[in-house]
């Protein structure tokens, strides 16, 4: 039984460590499914900020203001993502989760 586990996590290890090639992926549903988590993860800020304001009316201006920031965030992240797939593949992993595809840091940025 132990000796099957091992045999087991060696070659999920082995098949996590393999990176995907770019030329291996269908971009368009790589590109609909990240617009996808986009679109459900706005969603998702627009009724917390709307349950928010339910729950607390004096709370309008800052869940406006938090909204409108979430909203420029996920804006600027599909048209990286997108800008990315086609120019620079290096700055994405589709190894882990879609939240996880776009790879940007301060330093990738210049800041």
């Amino acid at each position: 039984m132990r000796r099957s586990a091992l045999v087991l996590l060696s070659g999920l290890f082995s098949v996590s460590a393999q990176a995907t090639d770019i030329a291996n992926v269908d971009v368009q549903c790589v590109k609909s499914s990240y617009h996808d988590y986009v679109d459900a993860s706005v969603e998702w800020y627009e009724n917390l900020v709307r349950l928010t304001i339910k729950e607390d009316p004096k709370l309008k201006d800052v869940a406006e203001w938090f909204m409108d920031g979430r909203e420029k965030h996920f804006l600027l992240n599909k048209k990286a993502f997108d800008w990315y797939l086609n120019n620079d593949e290096s700055k994405l992993d589709f190894n882990t989760s879609v939240e996880s595809w776009l790879k940007l840091s301060r330093k990738t940025l210049g800041c």
